[in-house]
């Protein structure tokens, strides 16, 4: 029997397996095909990297985050090496060293970027070496249902076989059931053993505002709050305008998102892992395998495209186990934003139609004729497209559909290969070499075929640079600049990486309307999106623990689970979403201080009225998310209920409720009401362990007992009573009034 905890605290100082771990690692050792649902920090990695470092042969992990993969490469080897990595970002002669290693058995644990896999070559190296397990990370990348599809992931099974691997175990941070059945399709797992462990996070405060001025609420909500933080915003102009609106108020902040570059991005990461940095406004681009344990607060200043999204980022705070908060600003409008996204990221017929007729004419290919060259999709080829109406998105989806029917095909951008391929024979460039060519070139072609042998003669071989480069010692630019220059003499081809990803028509032109197309996919993608994201509203609008809205999405369901600590668990909403809209209205209604027709009242609550201005009429612009449409359904409704009163067809002034005396009743009758009140805090003070002054103070309770509120809206209309505070103990309050008045009539 293997002692798994032993191998546990030698290997990697743990004294004991997280909830979860030990079963997983028992599943893949007795060889059952695995799937393993495990949420950011639930200690995942170590599921499949303990199996393989116990094991003979060596094992493969395939994972499409090279930073994450580096980063636990080098804590496996801090010890002893036993753990490589190949991706693109590597030389070749890096990667070459990492197959032997593996070759002597120095490395058991391989990691592979998916875009590796799919090279005969690269594929023909591997066969040399008998395997044991192959594990693929990040696995919800492999169904289009998943929240960040890679085509590459689609070849697994194909490598997997090529390999022998007799099963295959994955892994994902987040996966629905949907997408859980679509990973174990793909990767032919028969009868899987599926664990789903670990979603609930107890130290998570989960929060949602409803808020109108996000950057005041923002630095507001920072300043009450602990840091660090990270600010999550949709664009990376939101993140710009975020961290300079904080930093003018006295953050140290900084923003962070993938149009900076590699090192800028890097030396904002660092300086917040650091602490030199206390807040970072991102893009979700900043996140992945960031190892930071202490961060206290997380917002989204915009709502996330799917409840993954949410949980993934949410996951970053509180690694270390004490408690953090979590907010999420939610607001009509960005559901609108999001929702015109969606619509218009994916093409109907007729615009894949028109794309295809785009792309023709960009090649200046005639009706019935062939061109076989690829074309860059380029900031040139975006432009083109951007004067047709039709953005990157859209276009990008349109030519998937174009090649799913079988019209163009796309290659990936290759951002690391240099390759060359010989134009001449064997003789024929030796007599070149000899007799013909310069000594700089001679010493380059004869280095060529040192390094790369008779290769170059049949197919492009990728070439290294700098071995080029140290082998002559020039520059790595003189290298190709000599590599160009052979290029134009025809003696060889010289290829550099491809930035962009490139599209060739694979069929002669024929009329755009006589395509057959096969959209089913992007109009799926289209419903998918659209219901993923009503997801998010739902998250955002209900009123059960919110931490058990999760779980139940992800499939870990616990109707009976409360995490006591989110808004809805602690009744500290910071607006009701159910009736918010006629509370706002009310709330304005009853604090005018003049009278004002009902039109105007409208159009200063959407701050557009000329009439009325701010300093007689506190609420203006409070309503400037919603439509006209809205705000009068929801008025006629407090009209019909009699809580505001139309007389020709004006709001008449009046004082807050609260604020005026009452003539009912005398001193002693309003003395025993309040002290009612007061026997109703004293018991809300015990319900929620708190003191009674966070429950109420005694002046409310005196203004409540002149007022006498018969309903919710009457009683959020005295002064100082908040919502909060109803969601507390207010209906327990009008109880105590309705009684009151009951047995003194």
């Amino acid at each position: 029997m293997i002692n798994l905890e032993k191998i546990l605290f030698e290997k990697f100082g743990f004294e004991k397996f997280r909830d979860g771990q030990r079963e997983i690692i028992e599943a893949i050792i007795s060889g059952y095909p695995t799937l393993a649902i495990l949420p950011t920090g639930g200690g995942k990695s170590l599921c499949y990297q303990l199996p393989a470092i116990i094991e003979e042969n060596p094992s493969i992990v395939i994972s499409p985050m090279i930073s994450l993969m580096k980063d636990q490469v080098d804590k496996l080897n801090l010890r002893e090496k036993i753990a490589g990595y190949i991706n693109s970002s590597q030389k070749l002669h890096e990667a070459e060293t990492v197959l032997r290693e593996v070759y002597e058995g120095k490395i058991k644990l391989l990691y592979l970027s998916p875009e590796k896999i799919s090279s005969p070559a690269f594929l023909r190296r591997l066969k040399e070496i008998k395997w044991k397990y192959l594990f693929v990370d990040e696995a919800h990348c492999i169904s289009e249902w998943g929240h960040n599809f890679r085509p590459s992931y689609r070849k697994i099974y194909e490598f997997a076989s090529e390999l022998g691997f007799k099963t295959i175990s994955a892994f994902t941070a987040t996966a629905t059931p949907e997408v859980r059945a679509d990973i174990a399709l793909q990767l032919r797992m028969e009868n899987p053993k599926i664990f789903v462990r670990g979603f609930a996070r107890p130290n998570l405060s989960l929060n949602v505002l409803r808020v109108k001025e996000k950057k005041s609420k923002l630095a507001n909500l920072l300043r009450e709050k602990k840091l660090p933080a990270i600010v999550y915003c949709s664009t990376r102009k939101e993140t710009e305008e975020v961290a300079d609106f904080l930093r003018l108020r006295g953050f140290a902040v900084n923003h962070y998102h993938a149009g900076l570059s590699s090192e800028t991005r890097k030396l904002v990461q660092d300086d917040f892992l650091a602490g030199r940095l206390e807040v970072i406004a991102a893009t979700n681009a900043f996140g992945m395998g960031i190892d930071k344990e202490n961060i206290r607060t997380i917002v989204h200043y915009n709502i996330p495209a799917s409840l993954e999204h949410y949980y993934q980022e949410i996951g970053r705070a509180g690694r270390d186990g004490k408690r953090s908060e979590v907010f999420l600003f939610y607001s009509k409008r960005d559901f609108a934003v999001h929702e015109y996204l969606i619509e218009n990221s994916y093409p109907n017929e007729e615009e894949i139609k028109k794309v295809y007729a785009g792309v023709a004419d960009y090649l200046r290919v005639a009706m019935g004729n062939l061109y076989e060259q690829s074309v860059a999709v380029d900031k040139s080829f975006l432009n083109f497209f951007e004067t047709k109406n039709i953005g990157k998105a859209k276009l990008e989806n349109a030519l998937r559909a174009l090649e799913a029917s079988g019209y163009v095909k796309l290659a990936s951008p290759n951002l690391s290969e240099y390759k060359i391929q010989y134009l001449l024979d064997p003789r024929d460039l030796k007599v070149y070499i000899k007799k013909i060519a310069k000594k700089e070139f001679a010493e380059i072609l004869i280095a060529l075929a040192r390094k790369y042998l008779s290769a170059p003669f049949s197919q492009p071989v990728p070439v290294s640079l700098a071995f080029l480069a140290n082998n002559l010692g020039i520059t790595q630019n003189e290298v190709k600049e000599r590599l160009h220059e052979l290029d134009i003499a025809g003696i060889l081809k010289f290829s550099e990486p491809q930035e962009f990803m490139t599209v060739r028509l694979t069929t002669t032109r024929v009329r755009a309307e006589d395509l057959q197309i096969e959209n089913e996919r992007n109009e799926e993608l289209v419903k998918h999106a659209l219901e993923k994201l009503r997801l998010i509203k739902r998250y955002a609008e209900t009123d059960e623990c919110r931490m058990r809205f999760i779980l139940n999405y992800f499939g870990e369901e616990n109707e009976n689970y409360s995490c006591g600590i989110c808004d809805n668990c602690t009744s500290e909403k910071d607006a009701s979403f159910d009736n918010y809209l006629e509370e706002a209205i009310f709330d304005a209604a009853n604090s005018v201080s003049e009278d004002i027709r009902v039109v105007d009242f409208y159009e200063a609550l959407l701050g557009k009225s000329k009439k009325v201005n701010g300093a007689n009429f506190p609420n203006y612009g409070a309503l400037k998310d919603f439509s006209i449409i809205e705000i009068d359904e929801a008025f006629e409704k407090l009209v019909a209920k009699n809580k505001i009163k139309i007389v020709d067809n004006s709001i008449k002034a009046k004082k807050k409720v609260g604020d005026e005396n009452t003539a009912a009743g005398n001193y002693e009758e309003e003395l025993r009401l309040f002290n009612k009140l007061v026997e109703v805090r004293k018991e809300t003070a015990k319900k929620f362990n708190q003191p009674l002054y966070m429950i109420c103070s005694d002046e409310i309770l005196r203004s409540i007992v002149k007022a006498k509120p018969r309903d919710e809206f009457e009683l959020l209309g005295v002064k100082g009573f908040t919502r909060t505070m109803f969601n507390k103990f207010g209906s327990e309050i009008l109880l105590a009034v309705r009684s009151h008045i009951e047995n003194r009539k």
